[in-house]
């Protein structure tokens, strides 16, 4: 495993470049030769840029760096997948749970709901909240951690329309959580998506 250090300010958004080439020897020391590990690999760097969002560009550079790190696919060694293909996949996975979240926090809130003892709304108003956090920062991260990707053209290979449509799907689901996940893609890559595209988004403001 590889850390920022405590001492490092979390309010600033870039690392000092001999920290983050610190980093990056941390990683390149490992021995990535089989998918499994790669994937392993993936999801350290991935769960760090989450985790810690304030470091988002730099945990992007670090990815754009191993973008092209490939490695045998397990079940056709004659093949290969990439760092970046795999960190894409994660990346879209972690967005589409986004949906399954909302469904946990729905089913929490009418148990809370139903709860006839003192002591059973008093635990699950903690569970809510708990996991109502562990949503939330877990989305917040995602979402600048794809569009620093984005901007770096690490996402350029999913295409722009994948872009658009995740936009698209935050606008349409209509609750704050959501809006908020929107207005933080927009920031980070909205100045760089297609313009002609997206006037789909004049569309789905006409429709609701």
């Amino acid at each position: 495993s590889f850390k920022t250090p405590d001492s490092y300010p979390p309010e600033k958004s870039e690392l000092p470049p001999q920290m983050f080439n610190q980093l990056m020897k941390q990683v390149m020391d490992l021995t990535i030769d089989t998918e499994e590990r790669l994937k392993d690999v993936v999801d350290l760097v991935f769960e760090k840029a989450i985790d810690e969002p304030s470091f988002s560009m730099a945990y992007g550079n670090m990815c754009s760096c191993l973008a092209m790190l490939k490695v045998p696919m397990a079940n056709k060694p004659t093949s290969t997948v990439s760092f970046q293909k795999l960190l894409l996949n994660r990346c879209q996975k972690e967005f589409e749970k986004d949906k399954v979240n909302d469904d946990v926090l729905e089913k929490l809130r009418h148990q809370l709901e139903a709860a006839t003892s003192a002591s059973e709304r008093e635990r699950l108003e903690e569970d809510l909240e708990e996991a109502k956090d562990k949503a939330h920062r877990r989305s917040i991260g995602n979402i600048k951690f794809i569009g620093e990707l984005f901007k770096l053209h690490m996402l350029h290979m999913l295409s722009e329309a994948i872009m658009h449509d995740c936009v698209v799907k935050l606008f349409m689901n209509h609750n704050e959580e959501s809006l908020e996940r929107l207005c933080h893609l927009l920031t980070a890559i909205g100045k760089d998506l297609d313009l002609e595209k997206a006037r789909v988004y004049g569309a789905c403001v006409d429709e609701c």
